[in-house]
């Protein structure tokens, strides 16, 4: 469900450009997704749909930006799986965007070596992700 609203929105708005696409009923559509899949239940996807709203939180250009309301959302994705690597993936993006360095980084180490909740595969591919973001956070 999450995978395929997020996959749509993002294929439309290649197409036709982001600010296009946030000022059409396209970021109606997503918050109506995530809204579905919260009343779902929001520890779906290991903290999926709050982990998601972060995301666009945090993606969107300044109109939409809303680091403060990002941060919190992948807070409660934690509290439903925490040491999950994905939510600490998200968690140290955010905190970086933020201007929280040292926390951002301290996220992306336990990333690293996340292995709850999820699968390995997932895992994997974040703590792989992790790794590149500790690179770059480091410059």
């Amino acid at each position: 469900l999450l995978a395929n609203a997020y996959l749509q929105v993002q294929q439309y708005g290649k197409a036709i450009g982001i600010i296009r696409a946030m000022a059409s009923s396209v970021r109606g559509k997503l918050l109506r997704y995530i809204a579905k899949a919260r009343r779902l239940g929001s520890g779906y996807e290991d903290g999926g749909p709050p982990r998601l709203l972060a995301m666009y939180y945090l993606s969107v250009p300044v109109p939409f930006k809303d680091n403060e309301e990002a941060l919190k959302l992948v807070a409660q994705a934690r509290k439903l799986s925490p040491g999950h690597s994905r939510n600490l993936y998200c968690s140290g993006r955010i905190l970086w965007d933020m201007g929280r360095k040292a926390e951002a980084r301290k996220m992306v180490k336990q990333c690293m070596t996340a292995t709850r909740g999820g699968d390995k595969v997932i895992n994997r591919d974040f703590q792989g992700r992790c790794r590149k973001l500790l690179r770059q956070y480091q410059e």
